[in-house]
């Protein structure tokens, strides 16, 4: 039996912080995500999809709102590092599985760390991930070769999650009332 159009606001409702939190993870803007899932539930109400559980509307918002934030980073040709469609399903995954306070920890952690990468990382992880250019052409670019390439995606990619980490168990470590985390090397 197919939602009704309550069913599905409902179910809209209760992942409202997860949708706005997959589409803030493409586009990086708390109002412009606000307003991606008031069209989510615009399209899901008026639309021709037919749901038959909450994990098949739950699948598709999450699809649908990722797709519609990546086309209007595109449209507005935003200046930001946009992930690959793998690396936000992996996140996608897991920002099911995790809690709102979590999640919000962790996308706060992610963009200080992306802040704090030198200029020519976050230039290559630009060219990579907003760009869409493939190893060869960042090879290009940058003036490396493609081992060169490879070898500072990977080195980027660790230091970020390595920097998340940190970040995180700070503020785990704060919330239990060992402030300034000092002790940590």
């Amino acid at each position: 039996m197919a939602f009704d159009e309550k069913q599905v606001l409902t179910v809209l409702m209760d992942w409202r912080l997860r949708l706005i939190g997959v589409s803030w993870s493409v586009l990086r803007d708390n109002h412009l995500s606000e307003d991606m899932f008031q069209e989510l539930i615009l399209k899901a109400l008026k639309g021709d999809a037919v749901f038959e559980s909450e994990s098949s509307l739950v699948s598709w918002s999450v699809i649908t709102i990722r797709r519609a934030s990546i086309d209007i980073l595109r449209r507005r040709q935003k200046e930001m590092i946009l992930l690959d469609d793998d690396v936000l399903a992996i996140l996608d995954k897991d920002f099911m599985r995790g809690n709102a306070a979590e999640l919000d920890q962790k996308r706060d952690a992610l963009e200080s760390c992306m802040k704090s990468l030198p200029d020519k990382s976050s230039q290559i992880l630009k060219w990579r991930y907003f760009y869409g250019y493939n190893c060869d052409e960042v090879a290009r670019r940058s003036g490396m070769s493609l081992d060169a390439t490879y070898k500072i995606i990977s080195r980027i990619h660790q230091k970020l999650k390595k920097c998340i980490e940190n970040k995180m168990s700070l503020s785990v470590s704060a919330s239990f009332g060992c402030q300034g985390g000092s002790w940590i090397s």
